[in-house]
């Protein structure tokens, strides 16, 4: 699986951080990942956002980012799917 490592080393911090002041951080990051994913959807009913729609749009950005390509850039400059 593809990943920009800048990004994933940012939010390392939070997640490690969050999971030690619950209970610890655990050695498995999948555990800790979702723990953190879950207190997100908390936070996201609190202020009434649609968490589904946060997730769905959350695919399409590091969709984006795989490829090099930003949602809100011009059609022109999307990646070309044909070769040469």
């Amino acid at each position: 699986m593809k990943c920009d490592l800048q990004k994933a080393k940012r939010v390392n911090w939070f997640v490690r951080e969050h999971a030690e002041a619950n209970d610890g951080y655990d050695e498995d990051p999948k555990t800790a990942i979702v723990d953190f994913v879950t207190d997100l959807r908390h936070l996201a009913a609190q202020d009434g956002v649609d968490f589904d729609d946060v997730v769905r749009l959350a695919t399409i950005h590091y969709a984006c980012e795989i490829i090099g390509f930003h949602p809100d850039a011009p059609a022109s400059s999307a990646p070309s799917r044909h070769a040469g």
